[in-house]
């Protein structure tokens, strides 16, 4: 089960944008406990467009060698866990831990 739906997704992402509102402001409004949810939203539509909010149909099970990829990646480039889900296209920086 998806926890926050592709609609309030992009109502939110939009609001961002458009509007100019704050990630704190719109973790009060719409109930969202980390502000880091939202850029993380933000982020992946500004980088893959429509695609990158909509949720994944099937679960992804990602190889040994592409996971050791990420990780290698991930620690020579300094990089956070929702920078290295972007640049990797994993659906959740959770994944990784």
């Amino acid at each position: 089960m998806v926890k926050y739906n592709f609609e309030l997704k992009i109502k939110i992402v939009l609001e961002y944008l458009e509007k100019g509102h704050s990630s704190n402001y719109l973790c009060k409004k719409y109930n969202i406990k980390r502000s880091g949810t939202i850029l993380y939203w933000v982020k992946l539509y500004q980088t893959y467009g429509l695609s990158g909010i909509k949720p994944m149909t099937n679960h992804i099970i990602y190889p040994g060698e592409f996971k050791q990829k990420v990780l290698h990646w991930m620690h020579t480039n300094h990089s956070s866990y929702p920078e290295t889900a972007l640049q990797f296209k994993i659906a959740s920086p959770s994944v990784i831990f």
